[in-house]
């Protein structure tokens, strides 16, 4: 088992190219979780109305919607410090010579725009009247897209930070 995890970790290294996997992941990530919850309260609602459904089971699909916000709204923020934290692990692995490093700023303030973009789509998009409601119960989620950009740029700096340190301890 040791030997199968040792070969599938050889040579896996990060790259730049991570936080903007990262950026679109958690884009789609917040705009899923708010779509599901739109479409479960809407379900719930019509499964609460007909009455053919047994108590029980109508009881279960509102305890599930009552508590779709907290486990979701948490989760997002579990999974974006997963995905940060795994980004500067790999991006550690990552061997890069000094002189790149203006050519990251640059790729890096691509993804700067590309976030900008993204969590102005997200608002535009949760702030259609069709979902507008189910999106204002959500806390951490708006809080992190309306905050996107900075925090890409200080999860970018610490990224580029981890990466370049290794030049100042001797490697090169």
């Amino acid at each position: 088992m040791g030997r199968f995890i040792q070969n599938l970790m050889k040579n896996k290294r990060g790259s730049l190219i991570d936080i903007l996997y990262m950026i679109i992941g958690l884009f789609m990530l917040a705009l899923t979780i708010i779509l599901v919850f739109f479409a479960l309260t809407k379900i719930n609602d019509k499964i609460q109305e007909t009455g053919t459904f047994t108590n029980e089971s109508e009881q279960i699909i509102q305890n599930f919607e009552d508590r779709y916000i907290n486990i979701f709204d948490i989760g997002f923020l579990v999974i974006m410090i997963a995905l940060f934290i795994s980004v500067i692990v790999t991006a550690f692995y990552i061997d890069v010579h000094p002189i790149f490093f203006g050519i990251s700023v640059l790729l890096l303030i691509s993804f700067l725009v590309i976030s900008a973009i993204l969590s102005n789509t997200f608002f535009d998009i949760v702030g259609n009247d069709l979902l507008s409601t189910e999106a204002s119960q959500f806390i951490v989620i708006p809080f992190i897209m309306n905050h996107f950009v900075a925090l890409i740029v200080i999860m970018s700096f610490i990224v580029l930070g981890v990466m370049y340190a290794k030049t100042r301890m001797g490697e090169f």
